[in-house]
């Protein structure tokens, strides 16, 4: 019986370089195309010019087999529009290209995937309110191509994976580029339909002129269709914005802090056609209150909104928000129309016919301080107010007061009038002004109670005669009183003449009332018969 034989390391080595050496011979001699990488340069450039209808220019173009056949493409620039400017809309150190292998042979550059590595790209909107995205999406949208994952090449070339990392996309109005940019981008397109394409992009938001430390995460996903005009393009796009401080993302928005903390989360789905879209959001804010202290209690913001969106005219037709409360019907807040472009001249409507005093009271302590942490009185307020688009409020707001301390309801009314401590802040050109209203007491006595409330802040005083115990059960329904309260209650008066004036900005640390030191009311003891 014969031995079976064995090959040896050494003769295996040998066998498999010489079978990889034919295997690489025989590679190169059936792709001629590749070993003219100078023309394959000039498909290439023709065919991304072609693509995005855009001159593209490329410095140089090298192959690479391994891992799969492509190219590593250098200093690539897609030039602008003349109407959007003179900066490129697409600057590139890096690009990455694999090939469809099969494709070589029917004498056709197709790529499976094309990568951009550290990209910078452009979105500019010029002076006739156009973007320069729209006519690289209808250009795209008459090209007629073959799904991205289609295995086998037909008579339309398959449309690549196309990605980007760590990109950034800049904002510019015209020829000025505006502070507000995304950073570390990922971005992915392709074409899972021969008439839909998905886009990815997950990023960061930034501010140039101002630092944000901690901007969050912006997802966009979604898929968009082929249409004739931009205003016909049927999109379904859902976009994310979490992981974001409240003070961060006021100052990624205004450049400045709003001085409020919480835990931001948005979510947004746009669905229907660019020209006439649902648009709705969902906002979450967690742990609110002011920066300046730590209220005894945080509260948690809700927020859904929805309206109509014009993605060519960038306005919202028929926009309303709703901020729930458990016990009650939401505070509604409403515009028939919003310009995205100018949201100071959007014209609001604020609702409600029943906010619980409660409700109420524990937003009123993230504001200020001092007012105590007895339980809020009974009661509520219904609320109507009209914002017209040169800012000016009208309307009213009236609070009711159901347990007061004469047992009967008192009602305090407040009316929108010109805001006469209003300064320069456009924002704070109205405010809900009381007029001098008695809030009743005990004994048939009352405090006369009169000031305004505006977005800046609050200018309130209160006069009249009361003992510690009625200022203790005033403070109930007028709870800026309570430092009053307690100095009398210190003091050991048992009356005093009371003229108060409390006043602050929101935008400024929590001040102090100022008043006149009380003046005492001698009260002889009183002694009760016996019946």
């Amino acid at each position: 019986m014969a031995e079976p034989t064995f090959t040896s390391p050494t003769k295996r080595r040998r066998i498999l370089f010489i079978a990889g050496a034919v295997l690489l011979v025989l590679l190169l001699a059936l792709t001629p195309p590749l070993m003219n990488v100078s023309r394959l340069q000039r498909r290439i450039v023709t065919s991304i010019s072609a693509s995005l209808g855009r001159p593209v220019h490329i410095e140089s173009a090298s192959l690479h087999l391994l891992p799969m056949p492509g190219f590593t493409l250098k200093y690539i620039v897609v030039n602008e529009d003349p109407a959007f400017g003179n900066e490129p809309i697409i600057r590139g150190d890096t690009v990455e290209a694999t090939l469809r292998v099969a494709s070589l042979w029917r004498r056709q550059v197709e790529f499976s995937t094309v990568r951009f590595i550290d990209p910078s790209v452009n979105i500019v909107r010029n002076g006739d309110g156009r973007w320069n995205l729209e006519s690289l999406l209808m250009h795209a949208s008459r090209m007629e191509a073959a799904p991205t994952d289609q295995k086998h090449a037909g008579d339309e070339p398959r449309f690549p994976y196309i990605e980007a990392t760590n990109a950034r996309v800049n904002l510019k109005l015209g020829d000025e580029k505006t502070p507000y940019s995304l950073t570390a981008a990922d971005f992915a397109l392709w074409l899972p339909e021969p008439n839909q394409w998905r886009v990815r992009v997950e990023a960061q938001p930034a501010r140039t002129d101002t630092g944000v430390s901690d901007p969050g995460t912006l997802r966009i996903e979604g898929a968009f269709e082929r249409a004739d005009q931009l205003g016909e393009v049927p999109v379904d796009l859902k976009a994310t914005w979490h992981d974001v401080q409240l003070g961060e993302a006021s100052r990624l928005l205004t450049g400045e802090d709003a001085n409020w903390r919480g835990r931001l989360h948005l979510d947004i789905a746009l669905v229907g056609h660019l020209n006439n879209a649902h648009l709705s959001t969902h906002l979450t804010v967690n742990e609110l209150r002011r920066a300046d202290f730590v209220p005894d209690q945080m509260l948690d913001l809700n927020s859904n909104c929805q309206a109509t969106f014009n993605a060519v005219t960038s306005t919202l037709q028929n926009a309303a928000c709703l901020i729930p409360d458990a016990d009650a019907a939401p505070l509604s807040i409403a515009s028939p129309l919003v310009d995205l472009h100018h949201l100071d001249t959007a014209a609001l409507v604020l609702n409600d016919n029943a906010i619980p005093l409660p409700w109420a009271f524990s937003w009123a302590k993230l504001l200020s301080q001092r007012i105590p942490a007895t339980a809020a009185p009974e009661g509520s307020v219904a609320l109507h107010l009209e914002r017209s688009a040169d800012a000016a409020w009208a309307g009213n707001a009236t609070v009711t007061l159901s347990a007061t301390s004469s047992k009967t309801p008192q009602a305090l009314v407040f009316n929108a009038a010109p805001n006469t401590a209003a300064g320069e802040d456009p924002a704070c050109k109205s405010a809900l002004v009381l007029a001098p209203t008695a809030v009743r007491l005990e004994d048939a006595s009352s405090l006369q109670l009169n000031g305004q409330l505006s977005a800046c802040g609050y200018g309130l005083h209160a006069s009249g005669s009361a003992s510690t115990q009625q200022l203790q059960q005033a403070t109930a329904a007028v709870p800026f009183l309570f430092d009053t309260v307690n100095t009398l209650a210190h003091s050991g008066n048992a009356t005093a003449h009371l003229d108060l004036s409390c006043a602050r900005l929101w935008s400024e640390p929590e001040q102090h009332c100022s008043a006149p030191a009380p003046a005492a009311t001698t009260h002889k003891p009183t002694t009760r018969r016996r019946r």
